[in-house]
Parts: structure tokens; C-alpha cells; sequence
């Protein structure tokens, strides 16, 4: 059976000001104009309240391509879409963006190694080893899987994959099939 939901003090308090027609900051009486907001407010809240959203509001320059950016009310908005996935590839990119990586890379088998998990993903350790969960375990410490077209050793970015085959030999055999 669900729970009633939990109403907190202040928010009793403010529900029962509304009610009462009264500002939920304070004990004036609310101001007429105030229904465009959630809570009843006073002339000095709404003014105030006015005062910070007039602030936020607006188009402002996006300062990668300098055009304007139309932000919807309350954003933080303040580059394009397009301009931002620019400026990240850009970051990632930097040497600052890689030691960023490198950082946290090291933070995450810190963190790992600290609590008898695998250091490359979130599986319990191998009883054998101290780093590494069994499968990573076995790909480190076993022989190199060959390629079954030519038999040379694959590249350990196709090892962890699990592909059989060399890029070419495996290029090869789809134009073969065809």
C-alpha cells in the first residue's frame, strides 16, 4: 500500500497564506496581478520577483558563432545546439579535455581496485588476481587469438570486440560473398 505523500511544514504554512488571500513570504495582503505566479505574492515580492525574471529573459550572442540565441524563459541556455557539440569535440581534443579523461580514468580504477572490483568494468575481482575480473583476467594473461583468414595475431581493439578477423581479411571476405 503506498504511503500519503509527506507535507512539509513551511509548505502547510504557505498553502494556508494562499488560501487566506496573504503573500506566502510574508503577512501582507496579496497584490491582485499576482496570479501569473504559482503563490500569492505582495506588491514588494512581485516587484522583486519581476525584477529577477526580467534578468533571465531574452536572447543573448552565442559567442562561438555570434548570432542570436532565442533561450526559452528560465535557461541557462546561452549557446547553440550545433556550437556546443563544436566546443566539446574541441575540449575532448585539447590537452586540458585529455588529462580531464586520463583523471578520471584513473579515479574510476582507483576507486575499483579500492573496492575489490574488476578496474576496466563493475564486476567482482578474479580470486586469482587483484585487478581484473575473470574474463578480463583470461584476455590478459591468455595467448592472442589469431585471425582465422590469415592467422596473424588481431589487434587488441578487435580482441575485446570479439571479431575473428582483421579488418582487411574481414573486407575481403564480405566482397567475396557477394
Amino acid at each position: 500500500m503506498a504511503r500519503p505523500p509527506v507535507v512539509s511544514p513551511q509548505r502547510r504554512w504557505r498553502e494556508g497564506q494562499a488560501a487566506r488571500g496573504f503573500c506566502v513570504n510574508c503577512t501582507k495582503p496579496a497584490a491582485k496581478e499576482a496570479a501569473e505566479f504559482l503563490w500569492p505574492l505582495c506588491t514588494e515580492h512581485l516587484a522583486t520577483r519581476r525584477q529577477r525574471l526580467s534578468k533571465r529573459r531574452g536572447p543573448c550572442i552565442c559567442p562561438e558563432c555570434h548570432e542570436v540565441v532565442e533561450k526559452p524563459r528560465g535557461s541557462r541556455q546561452r549557446v547553440h545546439p550545433a556550437c556546443r557539440v563544436k566546443r566539446l569535440k574541441r575540449y575532448i581534443q585539447s590537452p586540458r579535455g585529455k588529462a580531464a579523461r586520463i583523471r578520471a580514468a584513473m579515479a574510476y580504477q582507483q576507486r575499483h581496485r579500492e573496492a575489490g572490483l574488476c578496474i576496466l568494468c563493475p564486476k567482482p575481482s578474479s580470486i586469482h588476481s587483484v585487478l581484473y575480473c575473470p574474463k578480463h583476467a583470461a584476455y590478459y594473461r591468455g595467448p592472442a587469438p589469431q585471425c582465422g583468414e590469415c592467422g596473424k595475431p588481431l589487434p587488441e581493439d578487435q580482441r575485446m570486440r570479439g571479431r575473428k578477423y582483421h579488418p582487411a581479411c574481414r573486407e575481403r571476405r564480405q566482397r567475396m560473398s557477394e
